[in-house]
């Protein structure tokens, strides 16, 4: 690798659907500068070997991986001689092609002897055929494999092996589905570092076969910490592409050009998270995965897109990304429903304190403030279907909004200023509208232009100017003192990459996903937070999809927007003399309360009178929480109480909630 060239990026055909040809050019107008052939797509391809290499060149791709070789090594002798036909002729097909690595994945099949010289000496056989035509073989270690099952173990062999042609592949996967260590890599001699594949995956306990096939997702999706394990592959030596191999449901139904967008998202978010590392690495400031990034003269510095660090002694240049800016706090949503809906929602906000009207040059929106939130009702001329989404923008209050444009621009999610130039609008992957504006400095005075006034609602509406960033500004005169968070409803398709751009874009964490039982069927819940999780105003985003993927949850897990208070049993008891539709909770959940968590006396008549949830975290500290009755169709409301430090979101109440909300509806039906 000359000095200064960056990391190459590749993604594996089998990671986005439709024919070879969609594949190629949707990898290639995502900016890919490689790929790894599966041989599926290859055999089902019109296009001959030699075509297929050409194909590629005219697109600027070059196929870095030909994946033709199973049950390679160690398997039953009588068939050795029929193997190693079958080998020499895919060596052929890989040479054709211009592929200059072929893997080798260990034995699945239950003929496999547990021998390593017996597999070594097949590698050293497999290593002499690729010797001939200059291929270079990547044995890996499948985490099912019959007797191979780790990347040290395949090392081992291949090291037993000792053939310049033969070295291993490392797939991140099977490294950390397994919950196997990295620190091993470093013993592995770089020259025999051959491929390296990467796939996040959320953790889930499952036969690692159908988690591997259906759950992987692309870097930044999932639960694995993939900035350390490349670190420490890189600090080892390895100079080859980062390479994508995804398998899920997803993708396999997906659009291919959306899909290689959203991983080569995820790979620009990787190698930011990378350079990053090795910055800090170099100050002492990482973890041991980053640090040996500077012994291995891996450096990246802080930029534009693309934008080279000083090249280090290996000549390796990681591409950093604008730092962005992390959001404070959310401080605006804007709702869109029929005439039903919007007329409703207004209602009830108007009944719980806030302040607004609707705007005299448009009938169709109205505009709502108490104290720190603001929210927006867009009344739409046609009916609005239940599936259709409700919650359409939130506005988050950023210290650089301009700073959020950048990273959204360099990670391919398009910025639009807002009028006026008070900040940017972003559009996720999902279709939600993120809009990014300023903060007002802790301590500023006077009114946000958000908000009503004297004059009357700002034309930019909600968040065009947030409040302060210290948190939730003074309570309105109904008590709602700012927005804590959103849930928003998406498919199961859209759950990942949503994650991914909230996470990459916006700098959220993404918090251990829950699964809620509703009425209508299983839910899975995904919760965003900013990285100061846990204090008042901090931005949160939840993420909820129906465990049955292609379809949105149903009418009992819809869209809502819980608002924060300081002092939740005043607020609500004057929520209820107002004749907003507070949710009742049955009975039986606080006799519960009494048992599950010790909670008894005054406290429990209170919650109970008014309808008041409970929560208390591992450390003490509690969470109150009440809902309303859906607001004009499946939309509803909730208000919070967080006690110092809770960051969660009463998910054990979430069935009792749902529960009661259908009770509700029957009783109306009835009535």
């Amino acid at each position: 690798m000359s000095p200064g060239t960056p990391l190459r990026r590749s993604i594996a055909t089998v990671s986005v659907s439709g024919t070879l040809e969609e594949k190629l050019h949707a990898v290639a107008l995502a900016g890919f500068d490689g790929i790894e052939l599966f041989e599926p797509d290859l055999l089902g391809c019109p296009w001959s070997p030699p075509e297929v290499r050409a194909r590629c060149a005219d697109l600027g791709l070059r196929i870095e991986l030909f994946q033709p070789l199973r049950d390679v090594e160690a398997g039953p002798r009588e068939a050795h001689g029929a193997c190693m036909a079958r080998v020499r002729e895919k060596l052929l097909v890989a040479s054709a092609l211009g592929a200059p690595v072929v893997l080798v994945c260990s034995n699945v099949s239950g003929g496999a002897v547990d021998d390593d010289e017996l597999a070594a000496a097949d590698l050293v056989e497999v290593g002499d055929l690729a010797d001939d035509l200059g291929l270079q073989v990547a044995y890996e270690a499948l985490s099912w494999g019959s007797r191979v099952r780790t990347y040290g173990h395949a090392w081992r062999i291949a090291r037993l092996a000792d053939h310049p042609r033969v070295g291993v592949c490392l797939d991140s996967f099977h490294i950390l589905s397994i919950g196997d260590s990295p620190e091993g890599i470093a013993e592995i001699d770089p020259a025999r570092l051959s491929f390296l594949q990467l796939a996040d995956a959320p953790y889930v306990r499952m036969d690692l076969l159908e988690w591997s096939r259906h759950h992987r997702c692309f870097p930044g999706q999932g639960a694995f910490d993939l900035v350390d394990l490349t670190a420490r592959v890189l600090a080892a030596g390895y100079r080859g592409p980062l390479s994508l191999e995804v398998f899920n449901d997803t993708v396999r139904r997906t659009d291919a050009l959306a899909s290689a967008v959203d991983a080569m998202r995820s790979l620009r978010a990787l190698e930011d998270g990378l350079a990053r590392a090795a910055a800090a690495g170099a100050s002492g400031l990482a973890g041991a995965g980053a640090a040996g990034l500077a012994g291995a003269g891996v450096t990246g510095a802080a930029g534009p897109a693309g934008a080279a660090g000083p090249a280090g002694a290996a000549g390796l240049v990681l591409r950093a990304l604008p730092e962005g800016s992390e959001p404070e706090g959310l401080v605006g949503v804007e709702l869109r429903g029929d005439a039903r809906l919007a007329v409703g929602v207004e209602a009830v906000l108007a009944r719980m304190g806030f302040e607004g009207r609707r705007a005299e040059e448009d009938w169709r929106e109205g505009r709502w403030r108490s104290g720190a939130a603001d929210v927006r009702v867009r009344r739409e001329p046609r009916p609005v279907a239940l599936a259709e989404r409700t919650v359409v923008g939130l506005t988050l209050a950023c210290p650089d909004p301009d700073a959020v444009a950048d990273r959204a621009r360099s990670l391919l999610a398009p910025a639009a200023p807002l009028a006026g130039g008070s900040g940017w609008e972003v559009t996720a992957t999902d279709g939600l509208v993120i809009r990014a504006v300023a903060a007002r400095p802790t301590g500023a005075a006077g009114p946000s232009a958000a908000g009503p006034s004297a004059a009357g609602p700002s034309a930019e509406g909600p968040g065009s100017a947030a409040p302060s960033a210290a948190g939730p500004s003074s309570a309105g005169a109904g008590g709602v003192a700012g927005i804590d968070h959103v849930v928003v409803t998406v498919t199961g398709d859209e759950l990942d990459e949503a994650t991914l751009l909230y996470r990459s874009v916006l700098l959220l964490e993404a918090q251990p996903g829950e699964e809620l039982a509703s009425p209508d069927g299983l839910v899975r819940s995904r919760a965003l937070v900013g990285r100061r999780g846990g204090r008042a105003g901090c931005a949160r985003i939840a993420l909820n999809a129906p465990a049955l993927a292609g379809s949105r949850a149903g009418l009992h897990e819809r869209e809502h927007v819980a608002f924060s208070c300081n002092d939740i049993f005043g607020v609500v008891a004057r929520w209820r003399q107002a004749g907003v539709p507070v949710l009742d909770i049955p009975g039986n959940y606080y006799d519960d309360l009494r048992v599950r968590l010790g909670v008894d006396g005054a406290l429990l008549e209170q919650l109970r009178a008014l309808g008041v949830l409970y929560d208390v975290d591992g450390a003490g500290r509690t969470f109150l929480h009440c809902y309303t009755e859906a607001v004009g169709g499946g939309l509803f409301f909730e208000l919070v109480q967080r006690g110092d430090g809770y960051d969660g979101y009463g998910a054990g109440n979430a069935a009792v909630r749902m529960a009661a909300q259908r009770w509700r509806e029957r009783a109306a039906l009835v009535s």
